[in-house]
């Protein structure tokens, strides 16, 4: 994909809806996401992986720490404490709960 393309953006916006589902409960998770928790499982580093298609590690890269932040969110709305999640997760949240 060309990066800043119309093709790549909607893609993001797939994978912005399909992470949002999954960690809402209501849908499987995505396939970055998965091969970004395999890679954490098992030791791999991200430069090992770099070198053979650096974009997809680094899409990866961003689809764990958004999926992190946003369960960080999550976690702090369900204990009552919304101070408890950093100020960068909340904006993060906030803008992938408008994704449409």
């Amino acid at each position: 994909m060309v990066p800043g393309s119309a093709h790549e953006s909607r893609s993001l916006k797939k994978l912005v809806l399909s992470l949002r589902e999954y960690v809402e409960g209501e849908g499987p998770p995505p396939d970055d996401l998965v091969e970004g928790r395999l890679v954490e499982r098992f030791g791999w580093t991200f430069d090992e992986l770099d070198g053979q298609d650096e974009g997809r590690v680094l899409r990866t890269v961003s689809v764990l720490n958004l999926a992190d932040g946003y369960m960080r969110v999550m976690r702090a709305i369900e204990k009552h404490r919304p101070l408890s999640a950093p100020p960068g997760d909340w904006e993060m949240y906030k803008q992938i709960r408008n994704a449409e």
